[in-house]
């Protein structure tokens, strides 16, 4: 396996980040959260930044979701910031790291 140095640094520069969240909002504009994100979205995203940076990042509490469809079931679902921008942080490194 190669190694590839300075990959944190990458991981957590601001346009990585920015393109994080673009994918992340991708399909979910009209959603209360996102929009709410918007409204200060440099500031919010360099504190997403700056929890990573700083190791204090931690996953949020899960919602819970009910779906009826074919029958009932629970459905967890991450809040979108800072959780789902990390995860697409996430799955930029596996495609830098490739």
């Amino acid at each position: 396996m190669r190694r590839h140095g300075k990959l944190w640094e990458k991981i957590t520069s601001k346009e990585n980040i920015a393109l994080a969240y673009e994918k992340a909002k991708r399909h979910k504009s009209k959603y209360r959260a996102i929009q709410k994100f918007e409204q200060d979205r440099e500031n919010n995203l360099e504190k997403v930044r700056q929890s990573l940076i700083n190791k204090t990042f931690t996953t949020a509490k899960y919602n819970e979701k009910k779906v009826y469809e074919p029958k009932e079931r629970t459905i967890y679902v991450l809040p979108f910031s800072p959780d789902r921008i990390v995860l697409q942080l996430e799955e930029l490194q596996r495609v830098v790291s490739a």
